[in-house]
């Protein structure tokens, strides 16, 4: 580990740890254009401070926040992240708001609570807004269970691709997210493997024959402490997050 100058687009540089990773998964490297990963959570993760965390430090910007910019639907632009400003021409309506558990270093919102198909479920649980999440949503399992029993499975990943896909809805803070049906349905419009980014048909099948096919969810029990809201959050709405509080502050895109 050695400290250089960092700068990442337009920002300034500043001064922090730089590590080369000596293992690297198939995922990163079938990436293009990717250089690496910038750590985005708190101090409580690792030994320094974070890229973000020094960026606001040096900068001091009148709002100590970054805001993530995801939205696929907005023609010719990228995703982008902004530090020190929150762009009211990005989102519709309001701003929610959620305090942040920053216990572990997450940006963590607890007390999340669930319903599928309208209907609530419980427990509630402690859920991970992160940037570098995949297209799984973690969930506990009990919500995960009567998620895939709507689908006609006995309660595990694995249901027919015909099922009717129901609403997946989290309420975080003052403010709901949905994930829905057609977030949540399978895409059979590519040769072999249908996927879309919350859906996988499993077997190898001609896209116009899923009458028998299995399908497995992205909706994914476990056991530990925390969830993770995933990317399609992110896809769904312009996101603050909040150092001052901290929270995160979030609201559908434009």
């Amino acid at each position: 580990m050695t400290f250089q100058a960092v700068s990442v687009g337009a920002t300034p540089p500043v001064w922090m740890a730089v590590e080369v990773a000596t293992e690297v998964s198939e995922g990163f490297k079938n990436m293009e254009g990717v250089d690496g990963i910038i750590g985005l959570g708190f101090r409580d993760l690792n030994f320094v401070f974070s890229f973000m965390e020094r960026l606001i430090g040096a900068t001091n910007p009148t709002l100590p926040v970054f805001t993530v910019d995801f939205d696929p639907k907005r023609p010719h632009s990228k995703p982008t992240v902004e530090v020190g400003k929150v762009d009211p021409e990005k989102y519709n309506g309001s701003l929610a708001y959620a305090p942040v558990n920053n216990k572990d270093g997450w940006w963590a919102v607890d007390n999340v609570s669930f319903e599928v198909g309208g209907q609530p479920i419980k427990p509630k649980q402690t859920m991970i807004i992160d940037t570098g999440g995949s297209g799984i949503i973690s969930v506990t399992m009990e919500v995960a269970k009567a998620y895939h029993k709507t689908l006609g499975s006995n309660g595990t990943w694995f249901y027919p691709c015909t099922s009717a896909v129901q609403d997946l809805t989290l309420h975080l803070g003052n403010g709901t997210t949905v994930y829905t049906a057609d977030q949540l349905k399978a895409s059979t419009n590519t040769p072999g493997r249908g996927f879309s980014l919350l859906f996988l048909v499993v077997p190898e099948l001609p896209t116009d024959d899923i009458t028998n096919a299995v399908c497995t969810s992205s909706v994914r029990g476990n056991n530990g402490t925390y969830g993770n809201v995933a990317a399609a959050f992110f896809r769904t709405n312009y996101v603050v997050f909040d150092y001052e509080k901290p929270a995160i502050h979030f609201a559908p895109h434009t």
